[in-house]
């Protein structure tokens, strides 16, 4: 199978291909994948790149989630 962009949904579409037993190919114009999330830092303009961005919002969930854990069992 041959898979045309090296984004999200074609990195995605990509593996499934693969996990199904299809010799798969991911073609990207560019010089590294992730598509789209490359250019995030448009919309939040950090020092960060896309996984570091990432990175803080999945932090600051399993905190949330902790705390939350923590206030409706006790500790």
């Amino acid at each position: 199978a041959l898979v045309i962009g090296g984004g999200v949904a074609g990195m995605s579409a990509a593996l499934n291909l693969s996990r199904q037993g299809f010799q798969t190919y991911l073609i990207e114009k560019e010089d590294k994948l992730g598509g789209r999330l490359n250019s995030l830092y448009k919309l939040f303009p950090h020092q960060l790149d896309a996984s570091g961005f990432f990175s803080l919002i999945i932090k600051a969930f399993f905190k949330a989630v902790m705390q939350q854990t923590l206030e409706q069992y006790g500790r």
